[in-house]
């Protein structure tokens, strides 16, 4: 069994929250599948692609996985040896940024907001970035410190 999710399971999207909210849902079934379907030799897995260049999208992208590509890691996923079991895959087009990698923000993609901003601000010497020190300034509350 492959449930196709999407990576909108993985990161959030602006303006899609109950698109992404049913692609997290679904996410968690497959993950409860998984356990509950493996004393039946049941094969569970949870394949989200990325962008694809699909029908339904109001202008072509070339760029984005074919989805000839997408129905072919379906079927090597199905295709394994009966003894093994891929539990998740992830497939993206190599233009892809919208996500954060194992060492952190992709190039080219800011990665996460921060959150620590307020921190930096009232501590002096661990920002030293000035025009990062301007930005922050100019996003904080204006507040007085009750410590020197």
């Amino acid at each position: 069994m492959t449930n196709v999710i999407s990576t909108a399971s993985q990161i959030g999207l602006e303006d899609m929250g109950a698109y992404a909210a049913t692609k997290w849902g679904l996410l968690g079934l497959t993950k409860c599948l998984i356990k509950e379907a493996r004393p039946y030799n049941i094969r569970v897995t949870t394949f989200s692609p990325g962008g694809t260049d699909i029908p339904f999208r109001a202008e072509r992208r070339p760029h984005y996985l074919a989805p000839d590509t997408v129905a072919e890691a379906i079927l090597s996923i199905a295709s394994l040896p009966e003894n093994a079991v891929v539990h998740d895959l992830v497939l993206r087009p190599i233009v892809e940024t919208n996500f954060q990698g194992a060492m952190g923000p992709v190039r080219g993609h800011p990665g996460p907001p921060r959150r620590n901003w307020r921190a930096r601000r009232a501590l002096p010497g661990i920002c030293d970035d000035a025009p990062l020190q301007a930005v922050l300034a100019t996003r904080a509350p204006n507040r007085q410190r009750s410590h020197p």
